[in-house]
C-alpha cells in the first residue's frame, strides 16, 4: 500500500520526522523577499495574534495568558511595532488581500492602542481595498470607541466568541464574565456603528451542556440574524481532557454522542428559511459548522470581495507575527513562531522553527488536497496558479491514472473516477510521488540560507512521526478510538518518541474523527480498508498539525514510499 503521507512531507513548521531549521528574523525577512522570484501566483494574507485573555476558558486549545496587567500589553506591542518596522523592507510596493487580527483576544486592547497599532502598521504595509479585515472579540470587550477605530482603518468583519449563552455552561467553563445582556449589548454597538459583517461562534461539547440548552444558545443567535455563524466541536486540550475525562478521547467522544445525539436533525428546521449550512453532510464528528446567512447571499452588496484563509488547496502565502503565529512564504519556507508572549524583540534570536518549499511543493499540495476531498483538477485553475500545465507539471501521474481508469477528462480538466478511500489514496500518492514534473520548480536551497550558516540555539524539538494501525479489536491493547470490531492506535515513533508518553492530543481527535466516520459509514469495510481511508485524510490534515502519519502496514511491510 502506498502511503500518502510518508511521501507528502508536512509542510508546516514543526511537523514530520526530521528537525527543522531554527530560523531567526533576518532568515524570515530574505525568505519574505525571495517572494517576489517565485513563480507561484498566490494571494498574501497578513495575521496577529494577540496571546492575551481577560481570562483563560478552560476549553481553549489555542496559546493565551491571562492578563489585566497594562505592562504586559504594553511590552507585546513594543515588541510588534518592533517586528513591523523590520519586516516592512520586505513587502515595499506590496499588497495583502487580507488582515485578521486574533488571538487570544484583541479586544483587550484600548481604543487608543488600536488607533496606535494600526495607525503603525498601515504606515508600513499595504492591504486590498476590497480586502476582509477582521479584528475578534470577546463580547464583554466591545465599546463604542474600540469599534469606530476600527472602522476608521477600513475593518470591516467582526468575529464574536459567543460560545454559548447558558450561565451555568459558562461558569463552568471559567467564562462567567460573559452574560446575555453583555452579548446583546456588544451586538447592539456593532450594528450602530455599521459598516460590518457580524460572524458569531458557538461551541458544541461545554461540559453542563446538552442538546437543548445547546439549541436554545443557537436559536436566540439565529433570531439576532448575524451575517455568518460558526459552530465548533470543542477541541478539548491535554489538561482539560485529562481532568474532566480521565485523558480519555473516546469518553469525550461518547458524551458527544450522548448529549447531542438528535442535534443535527433540529437545527435543520431551525435554520430553514434563514440560513444554509454550507457542509454538505454535515455530522456531530466535523470539526466546524458554518451557516450564512441566506438574506446575506441572495444580490446584497458583499461587505468585501477578498476573504482571508490561512491553508488551503490553492496556494496562499500568510505572513504571521506574535507567539505561535504560522507563517507560509508560498513556494519558497513555511515556518511558526515559537516564542513566548513576553520576549523582547531581537533580529538574530531564532524564534522560529520552519523548512524550505519549492513551486513543486505547492503543485504537489494542491493536486494531494484536492484528490483527498473528491475535487476535481481544474486545468485553467492549474496553469493560473503556477504557469505550467498539470500534464507537464505531473507527466506521470496524469498519463498513468487515465490510463487505469481512476482519472477521467472533464471540461478543461480531471475528474477522479473512484471514491473509495484506498483508491484515492493512492491517486494522491502518484502525484505526490511524481517528481519528475516539468514545471518551473524552485532550486532546493531557494528561500532559505545553508542551515549551516544559522544560528545554532534551536527551539523546542518538533512533534515526531506517528505509526498508524487499524485491526480487528485484541485484548488488552490500548486503542484511542474503537468501534464494535475495530480499533484505532497511535505510537509516537523515532526521538521524539521519548518527549511525550501519549499522542498529541490534536492528532489523536482528528484521527479519531476520521478513523470512527471510515468504520461507522463503511459497514463491513475491512482493517485495510479503513487504514487506507484515514491514511488519505490525515495526508491533508497532516499539513495543519505538523505531524507525519505513518501506516503499520507499510513500515511492517518494508514498502517503499
Amino acid at each position: 500500500m502506498l502511503d500518502v503521507s510518508r511521501i507528502l512531507r508536512p509542510q508546516l513548521a514543526g511537523g514530520g520526522c526530521d528537525q527543522p531549521d531554527a530560523l531567526d528574523s533576518y532568515v524570515v525577512r530574505d525568505a519574505w523577499s525571495r517572494l517576489r522570484t517565485s513563480s507561484v501566483c498566490a494571494p498574501r494574507y497578513f495575521y496577529i495574534h494577540v496571546p492575551f485573555c481577560l481570562r483563560r476558558c478552560s476549553f481553549c486549545c489555542f496559546y493565551s495568558r491571562a492578563t489585566s496587567r497594562a505592562a504586559s500589553l504594553a511590552d507585546f506591542l513594543s515588541t510588534l511595532r518592533q517586528e513591523f518596522s523590520f519586516f516592512a523592507p520586505a513587502f515595499a510596493g506590496d499588497e495583502f488581500q487580507a488582515l485578521y487580527i486574533g488571538g487570544g483576544t484583541p479586544s483587550l486592547l484600548t481604543a487608543e492602542q488600536i488607533k496606535r497599532l494600526l495607525s503603525e502598521f498601515f504606515e508600513r504595509y499595504q492591504v486590498n481595498g476590497e480586502g476582509s479585515r477582521t479584528f475578534e472579540c470577546d463580547p464583554i470587550g466591545v465599546t463604542r470607541e474600540k469599534l469606530a477605530a476600527l472602522r476608521s482603518f477600513g475593518f470591516n468583519r467582526i468575529g464574536m466568541g459567543v460560545q454559548s449563552l447558558s450561565d451555568k455552561v459558562l461558569a463552568l467553563e471559567n467564562r462567567g464574565h460573559q452574560s446575555l445582556p453583555v452579548v446583546e449589548r456588544a451586538m447592539r454597538l456593532v450594528r450602530e456603528v455599521g459598516g460590518f459583517e457580524l460572524n458569531l461562534d458557538l461551541l458544541l461539547g461545554l461540559r453542563g451542556d446538552d442538546e437543548e440548552t445547546f439549541l436554545k444558545s443557537f436559536e436566540s443567535v439565529m433570531l439576532w440574524e448575524p451575517d455568518a455563524v460558526a459552530v465548533y466541536l470543542v477541541w478539548p486540550p491535554g489538561p482539560y481532557l485529562k481532568e474532566f475525562y480521565s485523558g480519555d478521547l473516546r469518553s469525550f467522544r461518547e458524551s458527544i454522542a450522548a448529549r447531542y445525539g438528535g442535534v443535527i436533525g433540529r437545527i435543520r428546521s431551525l435554520i430553514k428559511g434563514r440560513y444554509r449550512w454550507t457542509d454538505r453532510r454535515p455530522a456531530l464528528t466535523d470539526d466546524a459548522w458554518y451557516f450564512a446567512r441566506l438574506r446575506r447571499l441572495a444580490g446584497h452588496k458583499p461587505f468585501y470581495k477578498h476573504t482571508y484563509y490561512d491553508f488551503t488547496a490553492e496556494p496562499s502565502s500568510v505572513f504571521g507575527l506574535g507567539p505561535t503565529a504560522r507563517s507560509r512564504v508560498a513556494g519558497v519556507s513555511a515556518y511558526e513562531n515559537v516564542s513566548a508572549h513576553n520576549a523582547a524583540f531581537d533580529p538574530a534570536r531564532a524564534i522560529y522553527r520552519g523548512r524550505r518549499l519549492s513551486a513543486h511543493d505547492e503543485m504537489v499540495k494542491y493536486a494531494v488536497l484536492n484528490v483527498c476531498a473528491g475535487n476535481d483538477i481544474s486545468s485553467s485553475e492549474f496553469q493560473r496558479f503556477f504557469g505550467v500545465s498539470v500534464e507537464r507539471a505531473f507527466p506521470g501521474a496524469v498519463g498513468e491514472l487515465l490510463r487505469d481508469g481512476f482519472m477521467a477528462s472533464k471540461d478543461g480538466g480531471y475528474r477522479f473516477v473512484t471514491r473509495s478511500g484506498e483508491e484515492l489514496t493512492r491517486c494522491a500518492a502518484r502525484f505526490a510521488a511524481d517528481a519528475q514534473g516539468g514545471g518551473r520548480r524552485m532550486p532546493e536551497n531557494a528561500g532559505l540560507p545553508n542551515t549551516a550558516e544559522m544560528p545554532k540555539n534551536k527551539p523546542d524539538a518538533p512533534r515526531g512521526c506517528w505509526r498508524l494501525r487499524v485491526e480487528p479489536l485484541r485484548a488488552g491493547v490500548g486503542y484511542v478510538s474503537r468501534t464494535a470490531a475495530l480499533g484505532l492506535a497511535l505510537e509516537e515513533q523515532g526521538a521524539a518518541a521519548t518527549t511525550s508518553k501519549s499522542p498529541d492530543p490534536l492528532l489523536v481527535r482528528i484521527a479519531s474523527r476520521i478513523f470512527l466516520r471510515a468504520a461507522e459509514g463503511r459497514g463491513g469495510s475491512s482493517a485495510h480498508e479503513v487504514e487506507s481511508f484515514v491514511s488519505a485524510k490525515l495526508a491533508e490534515i497532516s499539513l495543519k498539525i505538523g505531524a507525519s502519519v505513518i501506516s503499520e502496514k507499510t513500515v511492517r511491510r518494508g514498502e517503499a514510499a
